[in-house]
């Protein structure tokens, strides 16, 4: 099951990475950018994954 969400991020990804090839590297703003939507996602993930296991802590 794919959600628009998803193919909204996969399509910004996709311009993101070909912005980065057709400049010729990776600029200090895709990296920072890149590591706040990692630790965005992992952040998502985690609290999910133990909200749906219904810990509190």
């Amino acid at each position: 099951m794919v959600t628009p969400t998803a193919l909204t991020a996969n399509g910004a990804l996709r311009n993101a990475f070909t912005t980065m090839q057709t400049s010729g590297g990776m600029s200090m703003e895709t990296m920072l950018l890149i590591g706040l939507a990692l630790v965005v996602g992992v952040f998502l993930i985690w609290y999910f994954f133990f909200r749906s296991t219904g810990t509190t802590d």
